[in-house]
Order: structure tokens, then sequence, then C-alpha cells
């Protein structure tokens, strides 16, 4: 791990998909960022507790990362789009890792720098309105969950302290949309079925640091 940020690709993914995505930072908010600024607004002036202010079928996870966003930067739409702005270079980071992490071990860092490049152009495609919202913010903590699910494989092999870490990590999107309810269902896949290799087998020759 500590041999990736020691790779030039990897620092030039982290800045040309910091340039694609720094358009967003004036994205406009639309009606969902609304509702969530509305909560968090409410929570924070009168100290009304999530769905004291208003019915909201969201799950509590978006309106967490909103109040924080407001408290650490004030109460406008620019806020929302900074938190989401470092929430999607950590995704950059993470697809980087992740990419170089399954390639083949001479094209490692030229396939991270590729995916993140990709990601970040698929990203700035979505506009104001499907920016900035549950998904995307979900995603980080299951990108996190994949690297340390994969990390603890390679390190120690399978073991359920590693289980365990990467469970808890992807527990923060199941507050956040209802869809990740399906993640646990990712993990197992091609991690001891018969006739595939394990992911200790698969990527223990890359260099991790």
């Amino acid at each position: 791990m500590s041999l990736l940020f020691k790779s030039l690709w990897f620092w030039l993914a982290f800045i040309f998909g910091a340039i694609i995505l720094l358009p967003t930072l004036w994205f406009a908010n639309g009606g969902d960022h609304g509702i969530y600024s509305y909560v968090a607004w409410a929570w924070i002036k009168y100290h009304l507790p999530l769905f004291k202010s208003g019915f909201e079928h969201n799950f509590p996870g978006i309106y967490f990362i909103t109040y924080f966003a407001f408290r650490l930067f004030g109460d406008s739409e620019l806020s929302i789009r900074i938190v989401d702005f470092i929430f999607q270079m950590i995704n950059l980071a993470l697809i980087f890792y992740l990419t170089a992490l399954s390639s083949k071990k001479e094209h490692e860092y030229v396939a991270g720098f590729i995916a993140s490049l990709l990601y970040a152009l698929f990203y700035i495609n979505l506009d104001f309105y499907y920016t900035a919202q549950k998904d995307g913010f979900a995603l980080t903590f299951l990108l996190v969950a994949a690297a340390a699910y994969l990390g603890f494989n390679i390190e120690n092999g399978r073991n359920w302290t590693g289980i365990i870490i990467t469970g808890l990590i992807g527990l923060p999107p199941f507050l956040i949309p209802l869809i990740m309810l399906g993640f646990p269902l990712f993990p197992g896949s091609g991690s001891g079925a018969k006739g595939q290799s394990s992911p200790q087998r698969s990527f223990q020759n890359l260099p991790l640091g």
C-alpha cells in the first residue's frame, strides 16, 4: 500500500481526477439536496432530531453527512459540494488501488490511472442532481470495505478478524440507501467457491508495501 503513494501514475490520476471533478463545487443543488439541507439545518438551528422536522423516507446516513458538512463549512450549497468532492477524491484513490491490485503487475498502475479517470468522467457527467447523492457517499465505504477485505486476505489469508472488520467498515452504507443491503453478496463472490482461486492466491505477488 505504501508503494502506491510513491507511484507517479497514482499522483497523475489524483491530480487529473481533481481537475475533472472540480466543477462539481459549482453545481447547484436539486430537490433531494434541499430536503437533506432543511433537515440538517433544522437539526442545527432548532435542535429538532431526525425525522422530527418533517416526514422523509430516506435512511438517516445522508442527514448525518449533511449535518457535519454544515457544521464544518457552514450551512450553504457549497458545504455539501465540498464534502462530496472530498468523498469522490477518496473514491478515486480507492478505485486506483483496487484496480492496481487486481491487474497484471506490469500494467497495474496504468490500469489504476485509466480506471480513476473513467470514474471521474462518469461522475462529472451525472450533473448536479445525481451528484452529492446517497449512492456517491455510500460507495466510499463500500470501496474501503473491499480494500480492507482484499488486504486482510492477501496479508493473512482468510480469517474472522478481517471479515468482521470488513463488515464493520461496510456498515455505514446500510444507513444511507436501502439498495446497499445487497452489498453482503459481493465479498462472497469468487472467495473460495469451487474452481475459483482465492484473493490471496490471485494477488499475493502484487507490491502492497
